[in-house]
């Protein structure tokens, strides 16, 4: 799954300095200068390469920026040869040797020495591991999105590549940083003071509350766009009405105050929301932690997962577009995710208007009919 074709999943960050603008020189040699050089070892190599063939490292205007957009790879190349094997390798050479006429006792620097060659050659014969993260950069609005990472540590190798190769560090687009962002520092700040999570039921067995913002926040959302989604059904954004609905799937856990999840449930296909289990578990305490949706424009739709981690986005499938060339193609792909992550920014902006706005008592109690 990748930026460029397929569904993607993708993560947001938003570098501490202003990026240069994709036509500067900058990015290319910058890009080259860290690219990937091999070969694998058995601790993680890893470099810059270029988006969608990743074999490749010479860099160029033509296959590294896309209008406003900046596109490269992260390649990780590593090798593992398992320590049974490994073991079982040097037993059988160190047996050979032993076995020569003039040779009488293998010490122990001998036997590491055997060692050290035969990992060696192992190494030679093994082929590596390859694992590519795929990074777009929007110069216009100084976003970094990465793609396809299936781990934290390939999400790690990629943050401190990031700083090493264009001196500025990153941070999550999460729950606390759009308040920020909408609000100011310090405003943010007193309003996760006054409360930063919705309680639908507040009884013996729900009185636990998540002490993490960025959870409470992250659920609280999820709760009230479920809530828009099922009830509304629209949002309008720019003069342009979407169309916002449930696709089939909803996922609630019980969070306790060290972030833990327990009981999870994931309800899917028909009208989630109408199922008693749905009921019942926002009965309990548990908390909407993922669900699934999709918005509607026209003709053009985009099916997604939002999820209680950094505000996660999976599973994005977005308009089909076959019209223009490739370059053309990419370019509208690319735009078409941007229009989805401000329609995600434009929903969160009217969550944080009912959470700390005036109408937030009457809102809360028709959610809470609609969730009992």
């Amino acid at each position: 799954m990748s930026l460029l074709k397929g569904n993607a999943n993708v993560a947001r960050f938003v570098p501490k300095d202003r990026l240069p603008k994709s036509t500067e020189d900058s990015w290319i040699s910058r890009l080259k200068e860290n690219a990937f050089v091999g070969p694998a070892g058995l601790d993680d190599v890893y470099g810059w390469a270029v988006v969608g063939n990743e074999l490749n490292t010479e860099f160029s205007f033509e296959n590294t920026v896309v209008g406003k957009f900046v596109v490269f790879s992260l390649r990780v190349d590593s090798l593992n040869i398992p320590k049974s094997y490994l073991n079982l390798a040097v037993e059988k050479a160190v047996q050979a040797e032993e076995n020569l006429p003039d040779v009488e006792f293998v010490g122990k620097k001998r036997k590491a020495e055997i060692k050290e060659d035969v990992l060696q050659s192992l190494m030679a014969e093994a082929h590596p591991k390859v694992k590519t993260v795929q990074i777009c950069v929007d110069t216009q609005t100084n976003t970094v999105y990465v793609s396809n990472w299936s781990s934290s540590k390939l999400l790690d190798c990629f943050l401190s590549l990031f700083n090493q190769t264009f001196n500025s560090s990153l941070e999550y687009v999460s729950a606390y940083k759009q308040l920020e962002q909408i609000k100011g520092a310090e405003t943010a700040e007193r309003m996760v003071d006054s409360k930063s999570r919705l309680i639908f039921f507040s009884k013996e067995g729900c009185e636990e509350v998540n002490d993490n913002v960025e959870i409470d926040l992250a659920s609280s959302f999820l709760s009230w766009l479920s809530y828009i989604a099922d009830v509304d059904g629209t949002h309008s954004y720019k003069g342009r009405e979407y169309g916002m609905m449930i696709a089939e799937q909803i996922g609630l856990q019980q969070l306790f105050s060290d972030g833990e999840a327990l009981q999870n449930t994931v309800l899917k296909s028909g009208n989630v929301v109408s199922y008693p289990e749905f009921k019942s578990a926002l009965k309990t305490g548990k908390l909407i932690s993922m669900v699934k949706l999709e918005a509607a424009l026209d003709e053009e739709s985009w099916t997604f997962s939002l999820s209680i981690n950094k505000l996660g986005i999976s599973g994005i499938k977005p308009p089909k577009i076959t019209d223009g060339d490739k370059f053309q193609r990419t370019l509208a792909r690319l735009s078409s995710f941007c229009d989805l992550f401000e329609l995600i920014d434009s929903l969160f902006e009217s969550f944080i208007d009912f959470m700390y706005g005036v109408e937030y008592q009457n809102t809360l109690k028709k959610m809470k009919n609609w969730a009992s």
